[in-house]
């Protein structure tokens, strides 16, 4: 009798349990445990760390949600309609979300992609400054979260819960204002997903970013048996080599492009792509050292032993003799090294027997999709 009457009181401790967890946290934006399961139709259910990103976060729309699924009351606040679309609704106030694709779509193309969340962003609509036991506490007025981490979280604890689910800190650079570190962006990776947090100086977290970048990997596997310095493709690339280091050094005149140098010389040009209005990235590679090549050309080779062996490639070398194409991808070859990624000083046509003194890769420029748009 008495064993019947103990477990009876576990059975209704444990239903009593059940029914106030709620209550006590399992709702709140600081846990992991109230996102929502990723739809089938989902254009990114495909990948394993969209599906656990949706699942482990706490955000009024999914990654991946169709432009016609999104919930009522958002509209476009900027970008380029058709392309790369910014949204937010008056009911979340604290939350903007970025409608693309990614797959890369060009200027004039006749087909309109179908958009759907590929960023979104977190910030808190206002912040309340109060002291807490003789120290200055910030209270970040969010409950959304991304894999548990909030807007106003230390960046310490940020870093052991992304770290747990496998992501990876593929960015940490300091903003600086007169010379004074002010703030620091801090990026992670895992798969399709990177995570951008916006961190002050107290190592409080005011903004939090995720985002799906473009697909790269058609630029990859053209440059597959190629040795360079940094990936073309996403911004964070050239910061993922050790060996040369790159850092941050100007801004081109109209602030749409950023330039980022190495110690040996190599310069990577940072610009919005395929669109100037889309997510920056790796565009333009100049290089003058002979540690790199592109399909086995080098400098230091002439003119035309670089020809022969990027033409028996795939290449296709164009009438100045010193210009070579493939597919999306252009090399240009130098007598000379240019004194800047922004410079363009060509060379002798037709001098097969000059020595190579830099070589460049680049993607095409930036279309301008809003004037495009515009005159049709």
């Amino acid at each position: 009798m008495k064993n019947k009457r103990f477990i009876g009181v576990i059975l209704v401790l444990a239903t009593l349990f059940t029914l106030i967890l709620p209550l006590f946290g399992c709702n709140s934006g600081n846990k992991w445990t109230n996102g929502k399961d990723t739809p089938s139709d989902n254009p990114l259910a495909g990948y394993a760390e969209v599906v656990e990103f949706n699942k482990n976060s706490v955000i009024p729309e999914l990654m991946g949600t169709p432009s016609e699924q999104l919930g009522s009351g958002y509209e476009m606040r900027s970008g380029v309609v058709g392309h790369i679309e910014t949204h937010q609704s008056a009911d979340y106030m604290d939350v903007t979300y970025t409608l693309g694709t990614r797959e890369m779509h060009f200027e004039g193309e006749t087909d309109t992609p179908s958009l759907y969340v590929t960023a979104v962003r977190i910030l808190s609509t206002f912040k309340t400054v109060k002291q807490v036991n003789g120290r200055t506490v910030t209270d970040y007025n969010t409950e959304r979260s991304f894999l548990g981490v909030q807007v106003g979280n230390s960046y310490e604890a940020a870093d052991k819960r992304f770290t747990s689910f496998g992501y990876k800190k593929i960015y940490d650079e300091e903003a600086k204002t007169t010379g004074v570190p002010t703030s620091r962006e801090i990026a992670y990776q895992k798969g399709i997903i990177v995570i951008s947090l916006a961190v002050e100086a107290n190592g409080e977290i005011s903004g939090m970013y995720a985002w799906v970048p473009y697909d790269t990997s058609e630029i990859d596997a053209l440059l597959a048996d190629s040795h360079l310095p940094c990936n073309l493709g996403l911004i964070y690339n050239c910061y993922g080599s050790t060996d040369p280091v790159f850092r941050y050094a100007a801004k081109n005149e109209d602030a749409t492009a950023r330039i980022y140098i190495a110690d040996d010389g190599t310069n990577a040009l940072m610009r919005g792509y395929p669109d100037r209005h889309d997510i920056i990235m790796c565009a333009d590679i100049l290089f003058s050292s002979d540690r790199y090549d592109i399909d086995g050309a080098k400098v230091g080779m002439t003119f035309r032993e670089c020809i022969d062996i990027l033409t028996s490639k795939g290449w296709v070398l164009q009438k100045d003799s010193s210009t070579l194409v493939k597919e999306m991808l252009c090399i240009k070859l130098y007598d000379a090294v240019p004194e800047s990624i922004l410079s363009d000083p060509g060379t002798v046509i037709g001098s097969d027997e000059l020595t190579v003194s830099a070589m460049r890769i680049l993607l095409p420029a930036s279309s301008n999709m809003e004037a495009y748009n515009s005159e049709k």
